[in-house]
């Protein structure tokens, strides 16, 4: 029974809580970019969510972004995964995913990425533990 500016800015708030960045997520995505890693975007999120999104991160640091509404593709449908994958020009055990969804993470660990389950809370101790590993 809302109006359609109501409903509109309703959506926004909802969807905002989809794209909120967790500063310790940009702080990763900051410290890959200055190690020389590529760093992609694959999101669910919806035109509304990404400009959204687009006020929290200055998404010009992805190398490339994925998103789920332009490529008409949803997480965790593994036509995504392989869409990104092929598009990426590269093999999938050279690419690492990480998703808060543990669906996400299983259905790219299928499709070949080394993919794993983290929040904002955990992404730098993942990171950390990963970089660790390549350079051993």
């Amino acid at each position: 029974n809302l109006e359609p500016e109501e409903y509109k800015k309703c959506y926004i708030d909802n969807g905002r809580k989809y794209s909120e960045v967790y500063q310790e997520t940009i702080d990763v995505i900051y410290k890959l970019k200055e190690m020389n890693y590529k760093v992609y975007l694959l999101s669910n999120c919806i035109p509304i969510n990404y400009d959204e999104l687009c006020n929290n991160i200055d998404v010009s640091v992805f190398d490339k972004v994925f998103l789920s509404y332009k490529m008409q593709l949803l997480k965790p449908d593994p036509k995504i995964y392989l869409e990104t994958i092929k598009r990426m020009n590269d093999e999938p055990t050279n690419m690492y995913f990480f998703d808060d969804k543990l669906n996400n993470v299983n259905v790219a660990k299928e499709c070949g990425m080394n993919a794993y389950q983290c929040t904002g809370e955990n992404i730098k101790e993942i990171i950390n533990e990963l970089l660790n590993k390549i350079e051993e």
